[in-house]
């Protein structure tokens, strides 16, 4: 018997730290002044947007262009700005493991899937390649790359198929469905997998917004648990780069 290991990263500051701007304006001096920041920050002050910061109709511009993103992941991979969940993406990818992207983004599944295939190009040694061409046992990567999810919750791809308006400045509500829909595919496509064919499955979650961690753990403990407690959950909390291990949280039916 073996194992059945899924993933769902987020993408930005947790697989590649982008240059990826957000143009915002913050209450200075009694006055609303034009401000241009990171998406590491943006996590940070996210909670103050209506307060002290207010977005503007421009503030996620380079967030819905295609373009842009395959420019900035590809600098960020010349660049080496490698996130705290790097490497435990390109583990995933080099055993053939099943995984979603989910991301605030707009950007369309296909442009996420080719950031993936660039970050394959630009970082992965020969012998890595190698090893994951003998993990997928003949198929080929592009298939591979292909039965894999890619949700910018932003995008008009995303609005299409669950009918939701996810937005990068609040998008748990979106994550919580895609989630929900991700898990539920996985499990039906592993029919017997309470039948004994394999010995465990697990899905691992990874954000680097503390945000999104507290609300996947809920929605395990709360939702996900009692529909499925055969699966083994784990959630990757990568706000502290130095501490993945120490933040990484096993939850488990009681």
């Amino acid at each position: 018997m073996s194992g059945k290991r899924y993933y769902l990263f987020d993408w930005d500051d947790n697989i590649l730290h982008m240059p990826t701007k957000i143009y915002l304006q913050k209450y200075i001096a009694s006055k609303w002044v034009d401000i241009i920041i990171g998406s590491k920050e943006f996590a940070k002050i996210r909670e103050h947007i209506g307060s002290n910061y207010r977005l503007t109709p421009d503030s996620f511009k380079d967030f819905s262009s295609n373009i842009n993103f395959l420019k900035d992941a590809k600098s960020a991979l010349q660049s080496k700005s490698f996130g705290p969940s790097f490497e435990k993406f390109k583990e995933s990818l080099i055993y053939g493991n099943d995984f979603a992207i989910i991301t605030a983004r707009s950007h369309s599944p296909e442009t996420i899937k080719n950031g993936v295939k660039l970050l394959i190009k630009y970082t992965f040694t020969s012998g890595e390649l190698s090893k994951m061409k003998k993990s997928l046992g003949g198929q080929k990567i592009s298939d591979y790359l292909n039965d894999q999810e890619y949700h910018g919750v932003s995008s008009e791809d995303f609005k299409k198929r669950y009918g939701l308006t996810g937005t990068a400045s609040n998008p748990e509500k979106s994550k919580k469905m895609v989630i929900k829909n991700y898990i539920k595919e996985i499990v039906d496509s592993v029919p017997k997998l309470i039948n004994g064919d394999y010995e465990k499955m697990s899905v691992g979650f990874s954000d680097d917004d503390l945000g999104n961690v507290k609300i996947i753990e809920n929605l395990i403990k709360d939702e996900l648990l009692k529909l499925y407690p055969h699966i083994h959950f784990v959630v990757y909390d990568t706000s502290d780069p130095k501490n993945i291990n120490k933040n990484r949280i096993f939850i488990k039916k009681v």
